[in-house]
């Protein structure tokens, strides 16, 4: 329950839709959603207890950057530069910091100095990983399976000159599988294997150099052995010669993580000789259930690598016994300028002052809490301070916020196992993170209840969008003259209670049947100007808490110069949004008239790419494909996606090749490539070979992972479910969520089959009964049932389920009693947020 004043909105309230019904489930780290899962580097110790010294930063657009003046940890912690004007040798510090109010940074992190004056700081030096502080000889193991090299280049730690990466830091790394890389520096040396070191004395000074990039010492990456988990590899050590041959920089490991690595191998040996565009990945993972705020930046100055999303941690929590905290619910009272939070769950930090830090909603740092006195930062709070009020306990820790607005603010609460903590928005309710078989549905709206503006609701055209704010956008028919039949169609925004009309003045129309209003994570809305009816006659994005709107594309303008058409080209039936994403980048489509030879062809889609105001050229019907043949799109538009990083994922069919069609991905410098088509191999555990895949627009892509489901011909089973993980990987493959006949391991009992039809596909087909996937790999998906039964016993033949990385948990089944005693039948439609929240569309409610 939150309470703000007098305002009381339940949990359940907050999803949606004609007999549709919302489930509530825990939120679970899904292991299955990484490529692989690594240990830390460092036998017998603890990644979340390890003292740091220098910290991955997620805030400089480039690593080594010397002009940057803040530095903002994993933790989200941000430090500053030590006196104010320019970076300085030990980096970055608390400037709150002093010998009577000794708190090193806000969340409680490890980090610890190198300062000669002894103060706590954050060191930042253009930084790609962390440094830890272990002593001379301390034993670095291999945190997984791989094979063990010396790099001739490092692009990342390169500084922007030429060396050799193992005499000047005696960097080595790791390649393990799926592009994934841990990189090593400033051993004492390798002790795995065998590696004929160069002796101190020729890494020193610029003569070295020459030899070693005229070939002396080697061109191409040298494969040393191949390592398991935990064997000895390395030895901690203070090796960093660099140009002017100093050497004494302090024992300690520099650890980093890659992926998407792109391996040069060579013909004759089948061994790596070189790696690049590999993308830093933060191992600790980002702290805000939205996403990393790195954006897609560049990281360092010589090219575009990139630290990549990373919201779950890739350390195996169970290793360490670490327990992350779990909110279970916010109490919010008073009033502006002066609330009280209750905060209710487990595992909290009781040590003060870093249990509980407040964040605006850009995810940037605010406050922190303290016991008594001002914040210690005060960021964007003015005025007043923010205490822990009484003793904070594991489970329950009560705090004053000076805020005026609780929904601009989310509260992060700490735990006593390390630096990660979990973030929550304010102003809506906040689910538990803890696995729970229980699940509670309530109707949100019913059949026949009053429509926004007048009429009554009679039908439901689909879920449009649904976020981590709980706002959902659905298609409904509305009924207004009383005959039981919908006369209109309109997108409904469901933020909690009754739906809202969604109205953006001066435009009269802005959704329809077919032409639907879109919202991201961030509030921002797509929208269609449909004043004049169809075509679309303007694409058009309003920014959350903006009442002026942008015109992204208008029918009857010329085509933008980056489309890439030639000839005087117009605008013509113009289609969406197709797809938006949380930087603002719209999808739509367009057909295009040509003012000279009044000819009109089709059909081409589009990107808005909102960071340049760009418009971008996706595909075009008739272009040729990545597999041969030509793209055929239809007249309204493919079913569209972005990806984090912006690249667009939409289907096609194939017109003149060896494929009917499939799923394709756009990226603005690598063109289109296929993810996934008809004809490909399906996974071994299936055998056979896929039909045409498909995935839906809500919740189809959550980072770089995609969810879709497939026919197969000639496998064990005529359908799957499947989830590649990573798009941008080359070649990538899907893994199996679910398949026909598969049993469903929960108390529905039965399988994921249709009971009358054993050829018949289970998990729905052109594009209606679409799975949807959060950002930690979770997916939540529909099937008919063969054997299953309802709580009440009674025989059932559909129902959604959850999949969470290793098996499944029943949401609802046909038959099924929601939480007000009735029961639905007809369920599908599914979708997901990272909340834990579930919607689901129900024919029938008795």
């Amino acid at each position: 329950m939150v309470r703000v004043g007098l305002i009381s909105i339940t949990f359940m309230q907050l999803c949606l839709a004609y007999a549709v019904v919302a489930a509530l489930f825990g939120s679970n780290d899904i292991a299955a959603a990484q490529n692989f899962t690594i240990g830390f580097p460092v036998a017998g110790s603890n990644p979340y207890t390890a003292q740091i010294i220098t910290a991955l930063d997620h805030s400089a657009d480039f690593f080594y950057d010397s002009n940057w003046t803040s530095v903002l940890a994993y933790t989200g912690e941000l430090g500053k530069d030590h006196h104010g004007n320019g970076p300085q040798p030990y980096g970055y510090y608390n400037g709150a910091y002093s010998l009577a109010n000794p708190v090193q940074f806000i969340v409680n992190g490890s980090y610890v100095s190198d300062a000669a004056d002894g103060v706590s700081v954050l060191n930042y030096r253009g930084h790609s990983g962390y440094d830890y502080y272990y002593g001379s000889g301390t034993v670095v193991v291999a945190p997984a399976d791989g094979d063990l090299y010396v790099p001739a280049y490092d692009a990342v730690n390169n500084s922007g000159r030429m060396y050799d990466p193992y005499c000047d830091f005696h960097t080595f790394y790791i390649y393990h599988e799926n592009g994934w890389t841990t990189w090593y520096l400033h051993t004492t040396a390798i002790t795995a294997g065998t590696f004929n070191l160069l002796p101190h004395a020729q890494c020193k000074g610029s003569s070295a150099k020459n030899l070693i990039l005229a070939g002396t010492y080697g061109t191409s990456d040298t494969f040393v052995t191949h390592v398991h988990k935990d064997d000895k590899i390395a030895t901690v050590g203070d090796w960093a010669c660099g140009e002017s041959g100093g050497c004494n920089i302090g024992p300690h490991l520099h650890f980093e993580v890659r992926r998407k690595c792109e391996a040069e191998v060579s013909n004759t040996t089948g061994l790596i000789t070189a790696l690049k565009n590999c993308l830093v990945v933060d191992p600790y993972g980002w702290e805000w259930n939205g996403g990393d705020t790195i954006g897609q930046i560049h990281c360092y100055k010589n090219g575009p690598i990139c630290a990549t999303t990373q919201t779950a941690p890739i350390w195996n929590l169970t290793n360490w016994g670490v327990q992350l905290p779990v909110v279970n619910g916010v109490t919010l009272t008073g009033s502006s300028g002066n609330y009280t939070a209750t905060i209710s769950g487990q595992n909290f930090s009781t040590t003060p002052p870093s249990q509980v830090t407040l964040w605006d909603q850009n995810k940037k740092y605010c406050a922190a809490a303290s016991v008594s006195g001002p914040s210690i930062f005060g960021r964007c709070v003015s005025g007043g301070s923010i205490a822990i009020v009484g003793t904070p306990t594991s489970t329950q820790i009560v705090a004053q916020l000076p805020i005026s607005d609780p929904t601009a603010y989310a509260l992060k609460v700490g735990n006593p196992n390390g630096p990660r903590s979990i973030a929550y928005q304010l102003g809506v309710s906040v689910p538990s993170s803890s696995p729970s078989t229980a699940v509670t549905s309530v109707p949100l709206v019913l059949d026949g209840q009053p429509a926004p503006g007048g009429g009554t609701i009679v039908s439901f055209g689909g879920f449009e969008s649904f976020n981590n704010r709980s706002e959902a956008i659905v298609s409904a028919g509305i009924d207004t003259n009383n005959d039981g039949v919908a006369d209109t169609f309109s997108d409904l925004l469901y933020t909690g209670g009754s739906p809202t009309a969604i109205t953006i003045p001066p435009f009269t129309k802005i959704s329809d049947s077919s032409v639907h209003i879109l919202r991201n994570n961030n509030g921002d809305i797509a929208f269609a100007d449909l004043s004049s009816g169809e075509p679309v006659a303007g694409i058009w994005l309003l920014p959350n808490g903006s009442t002026a709107p942008t015109e992204i594309i208008g029918s009857g303008q010329y085509c933008p110069s980056s489309c890439s058409v030639g000839g005087s080209q117009i605008i013509s039936r113009l289609w969406g949004p197709l797809a938006l994403d949380d930087s603002g980048d719209v999808a739509f489509e367009s057909g295009l008239y040509n003012v000279q030879t009044n000819a009109t062809t089709c059909c081409y889609l589009f990107a808005y790419y909102a960071a340049t105001g760009s418009i971008v050229k996706v595909v075009a019907g008739g272009d040729p494909t990545p597999i041969g043949g030509t793209f055929n799109f239809v007249e309204d538009g493919p079913v569209t996606a972005f990806t984090t990083d912006g690249d667009v994922i939409f289907d096609s069919q194939i017109s003149g090749g060896s494929s009917s069609g499939g799923i394709f991905r756009f990226n603005q410098t690598q063109g289109v490539s296929k993810l996934t088509v008809q004809g490909d191999n399906a996974p071994s555990t299936l055998g056979g070979t896929l039909g045409y895949p498909e995935f839906g627009h809500v919740g189809a892509i959550s980072g770089r992972q995609l969810v879709f489901d497939a026919p197969v011909s000639g496998g064990m089973a005529n359908q799957f479910v499947g989830i590649i993980k990573d798009v941008t990987v080359a070649s990538p493959f899907p893994t199996i969520v679910a398949y026909q006949g598969e049993p469903t391991q929960t108390v529905a009992g039965g399988t994921f089959s249709y009971q009358y039809n054993s050829t018949y596909l289970p998990f729905g087909h052109y594009g209606i009964e679409m799975p949807s996937i959060r950002s930690d790999g979770g997916v939540v998906f529909y099937s008919y049932l063969s054997g299953a039964a309802a709580s009440s016993g009674t025989s059932s033949i559909e129902g959604i389920f959850i999949w969470n990385g290793t098996g499944f948990q029943k949401i609802v089944v046909d038959g099924d009693q929601v939480s007000s005693g009735q029961a639905v039948t007809g369920v599908s439609s599914t979708a997901i947020n990272d909340h834990g929240e579930v919607l689901y569309f129900a024919a029938k409610v008795q």
